[in-house]
């Protein structure tokens, strides 16, 4: 072990009321001068900038990146929004489709039920909407 270690060992554990003490003097103190320094002009125009370039930069980021994408042929985020979007364009149309549907009557001389093609395509389109 070294000196200095063997020396912080011996030293008594400060009070902590007497840390709290020096902690809000400290505050005092050095608050209100860290109060000025960040509303100061200087500061606030030296942060807009920095917050400035940082935008430009993930900006660029994502246009590399979206330029990048699209020379592999990989989809976008936007890609995968827009097929999205269509699939539950189509199970809405489906779910109409399935309503108008169960409203026909059966044709004359078919069974009703299962055996009709709207009662067969139904559980199917009940299965994809499961899934999702």
């Amino acid at each position: 072990m070294s000196e200095r270690a063997k020396q912080a060992e011996s030293l008594p554990l400060p009070d902590p009321a007497q840390m709290r003490e020096a902690f809000d003097q400290f505050w005092q103190q050095s608050g209100t001068q860290w109060d000025q320094f960040l509303r100061s002009p200087l500061f606030l125009s030296t942060m807009a900038g920095f917050l400035e370039q940082s935008q430009q930069q993930a900006a660029r980021a994502q246009q590399v990146t979206g330029g990048m994408m699209q020379m592999m042929n990989l989809p976008t985020h936007e890609d995968f929004q827009e097929l999205v979007q269509g699939i539950e364009a189509l199970r809405q149309q489906m779910a109409e489709l399935c309503r108008l549907l169960e409203r026909l009557p059966p044709k004359t001389g078919q069974k009703t039920g299962k055996t009709s093609q709207a009662a067969g395509q139904r559980p199917a389109v009940k299965r994809a909407r499961k899934r999702a």
